[in-house]
């Protein structure tokens, strides 16, 4: 896979279901935070007044905090990821 512009990839964290001496807990008692690992970057956006790219500030490896509604999902071989546009990062870890 590849992105284009400010656009990254990110392989979500699955929420914990359950806890560790075995307690199933119900999806409302589930993490709220979503947080995954960047796998792709683009090349960065574009700047036609210098015509060159800006230099993304998250990098492949970075683990990151983004908002629940960010992104679009994606499927891939039985994969779950989030595309997203950098700006909608709220957090690197």
């Amino acid at each position: 896979m590849k992105t284009t512009e400010n656009r990254i990839v990110i392989l979500p964290n699955k929420p914990v279901e359950q806890t560790e001496s075995g307690i199933i807990l119900p999806e409302v008692a589930q993490t709220k935070i979503h947080m995954g690992q960047v796998i792709i970057t683009g090349p960065g956006l574009y700047e036609p007044t210098t015509q060159d790219y800006r230099p993304m500030e998250v990098q492949v490896g970075d683990m990151v905090v983004y908002a629940h509604h960010s992104g679009a999902d994606l499927r891939v071989a039985e994969v779950e990821y989030r595309v997203m546009r950098e700006s909608e990062v709220l957090l690197v870890m």
